[in-house]
C-alpha cells in the first residue's frame, strides 16, 4: 500500500497545492485519480470519466484487501481536486 501523500510528494496535507488542483481541474475531460504506483515508479490512475475507464466498475477482494481504502481515497482526491464554484 502506498500512502496518498507519498504519491503526491507531500509530507503533510498543508503542502498540497489545492488551489492549483482547482485551477487546473477539467472534470469534463478526465476524472483520473492516482490510486497506486506502477513497478517503474509511474503513478497508476483510475479514470471514471466515460472517455477513460468508464463509470461502471466492480471493486472485489478479500476482507482486509483495501477495497474501502481505495474508494475512500478516490472520493477524497476528487473532492479536493474539483473547485466548489
Amino acid at each position: 500500500m502506498v500512502p496518498m501523500l507519498d504519491m503526491l510528494d507531500a509530507g503533510h496535507v498543508e503542502e498540497l497545492p489545492i488551489a492549483s488542483y482547482w485551477r487546473d481541474s477539467e472534470p469534463f475531460r478526465s476524472m483520473a485519480v492516482p490510486i497506486g504506483i506502477r513497478a517503474g515508479g509511474e503513478p497508476l490512475y483510475l479514470d471514471l470519466h466515460e472517455r477513460g475507464h468508464g463509470p461502471h466498475g466492480l471493486v472485489a477482494g478479500a476482507t482486509g484487501s483495501g477495497k474501502s481504502e481505495l474508494l475512500q481515497s478516490f472520493i477524497v482526491w476528487r473532492s479536493g481536486s474539483i473547485p466548489t464554484r
